[in-house]
């Protein structure tokens, strides 16, 4: 009785942390601007490859585009990522 117990109780602590890793990985919509990590401004932005990049102020969209990948991995590492192009 005890050991069907215990595995019972292992797959569901064990589904909780699958559960829980995917909710951590998902992406969020983006809120910091990859340039400077501050807030951005929804009116200051560029079309990249199919998706809307935010950002905080206006010299940082001129800083994405000399190195949009390296900026964009920026994002993806605090778990963000810019909108579908509407």
């Amino acid at each position: 009785m005890k050991s069907k117990m215990k595995i019972t109780t292992g797959i569901i602590i064990t589904t909780f942390l699958i559960i829980g890793a995917y909710v951590a990985v998902a992406a969020q919509p983006q809120t910091i601007c990859p340039v400077m990590g501050n807030p951005i401004n929804k009116n200051i932005y560029t079309d990249y490859n199919g998706k809307r990049v935010y950002f905080c102020c206006p010299p940082c969209p001129s800083n994405f585009v000399k190195h949009p990948e390296a900026y964009l991995q920026r994002l993806a590492q605090i778990g963000q990522e810019p909108v579908p192009t509407p």
